[in-house]
């Protein structure tokens, strides 16, 4: 093992990380929000993809992590 970091997820890690479960999770997967591909079989979660998505959305929530929409509000303009 040479200590790379993993660029996929399972659907299961991605339900878990938002914490919805597995309707909902290939809910979003057939929805096409973010990247998947098939590795051996197994449908994943590109993780940059998951990540770009998370910061422009904010109805899910990451059951531990930073708030969503980062870039969503950032692009925010208010009249006040």
């Amino acid at each position: 093992m040479t200590g790379k970091e993993a660029t996929t997820m399972t659907v299961r890690a991605m339900g878990g990380l938002l914490g919805v479960k597995k309707t909902e999770s290939y809910y979003l997967v057939n929805k096409k929000v973010f990247e998947t591909v098939m590795i051996a079989g197994q449908l994943r979660v590109v993780k940059a993809s998951f990540e770009e998505w998370y910061a422009r959305q904010d109805w899910y929530k990451k059951v531990d992590g930073e708030p969503p929409g980062a870039e969503l509000h950032s692009n925010m303009y208010s009249i006040f």
